[in-house]
């Protein structure tokens, strides 16, 4: 994976303190609170974002797919929907996944499909798990990662209860997330209870266990990625009116995938503004 396209902040930590774990450690000094979260969420899960989103809209359109993207002339595009509707939009901001985004831009820009189209994607299974404090050990930190040179299916582990606030109703419960390689789909819980046992020494039952798997859900950078979303980005600009955003392109945290929903709609803005106006005279 390249480490300048996935984690670019990693990396900038890195140089500036010449390790992560210096950096945190300066990061806490910071703060004055070496022991607080460096976490933040919203206080009802991350569909509160979704939810704000929807209602901020004029129109908002959910639960229908694109399935086709076409060129409207020289100024603008048409839409075509799963429910057999259409929609007409001078600007487009194409925010799905590489897979969708490369479909779409297939028929009206076929160059950046394909350097979209060679973005690598990867399912991943989450399972949640739900503990009583007393009857688990003492959880310490906001979770661990692990190498995979340790062979185990287990990749990383977050202590939901400590890293976000309000996520269980009292102290006496722990609530945490494992993650899965690979979007294993056998048994995915029992994987995770076994291996718990054997990292964390958690051999209580839970009290709540959850699955959810992603198909094609995670982006992962590859060596050349910088390169092959600036090829994209370049070709899209002989197609005025698109533009590229999330998870697929500039990072996959939260932030960045904000960051580039909100340069993509002032990129088409302006585009927009440039084209000229038929004035029709009475």
């Amino acid at each position: 994976m390249s480490l300048e396209a996935s984690f670019p902040r990693f990396l900038e930590m890195e140089r500036d303190h010449r390790s992560l774990i210096l950096a945190a450690r300066a990061a806490s000094k910071r703060t004055g609170t070496p022991n607080s979260s460096h976490f933040a969420s919203f206080q009802t899960g991350m569909g509160e974002l979704t939810a704000a989103l929807i209602s901020s809209l004029a129109d908002p359109r959910t639960r229908v797919a694109v399935r086709r993207l076409r060129a409207r002339g020289a100024d603008g595009f048409i839409l075509d929907l799963s429910d057999g509707s259409q929609l007409e939009a001078e600007g487009v901001v194409l925010a799905t996944p590489a897979r969708e985004t490369a479909s779409l831009l297939g028929e009206v820009a076929p160059k950046p499909s394909d350097a979209v189209a060679s973005i690598r994607q990867v399912s991943t299974t989450a399972v949640t798990l739900a503990y009583r404090s007393d009857q688990i050990p003492v959880l310490s930190g906001s979770g661990f990662v692990v190498p995979a040179v340790e062979g185990r299916r287990v990749m990383g582990v977050s202590f939901l209860s400590q890293k976000w606030g309000g996520r269980v109703p009292s102290e006496q419960f722990a609530l945490l997330r494992a993650f899965l390689r690979r979007g294993d789909r056998n048994q995915p819980a029992e994987i995770v209870k076994k291996e718990l046992a054997e990292l964390v020494g958690i051999r209580a039952q839970p009290i709540l266990e959850k699955v959810h798997t992603w198909e094609g859900g995670l982006h992962q950078y590859s060596l050349g990625h910088r390169d092959r979303v600036a090829g994209a980005e370049d070709g899209l600009g002989e197609f005025p009116g698109l533009a590229l955003a999330g998870a697929a392109f500039h990072g996959i945290g939260l932030n960045e995938c904000i960051a580039s929903g909100r340069r993509a709609a002032d990129h088409i803005a302006a585009q927009i503004r440039l084209r000229p106006r038929t004035v029709v005279s009475r």
